[in-house]
């Protein structure tokens, strides 16, 4: 099974870049994919763990949900799970998550 992990990002770089530093360690990339999907920004934010994203979609026009959908259409997961970009995960989420489906 393969996880595709969607982040919605506004405007939040350093929260962003905790978020991702806390699912870095737990993606095995043969088995998951992380997404970024972040819109209303004139450009996309540089990512410091850009090595862990698989895809950084970027649309300039505000509205979540216009670029959740571009990172659906984009992800190539059997399970999608959405986060926000002000959380952490704890260091077993993945695999809890994989677990539980």
């Amino acid at each position: 099974m393969k996880l595709s992990i969607i982040i919605a990002t506004h405007a939040r770089p350093d929260s962003l870049a905790r978020l991702i530093a806390s699912l870095k360690p737990q993606l095995p990339l043969a088995r998951s994919e992380l997404i970024v999907a972040e819109n209303g920004t004139p450009a996309p934010t540089q990512l410091a763990d850009a090595d862990a994203v698989t895809a950084h979609l970027h649309d300039p026009r505000p509205g979540k949900c216009r670029v959740q959908n571009l990172a659906i259409k984009r992800a190539s997961g059997d399970v999608l799970i959405f986060l926000d970009d002000d959380l952490v995960v704890t260091n077993d989420y993945v695999d809890q998550a994989e677990r539980f489906f």
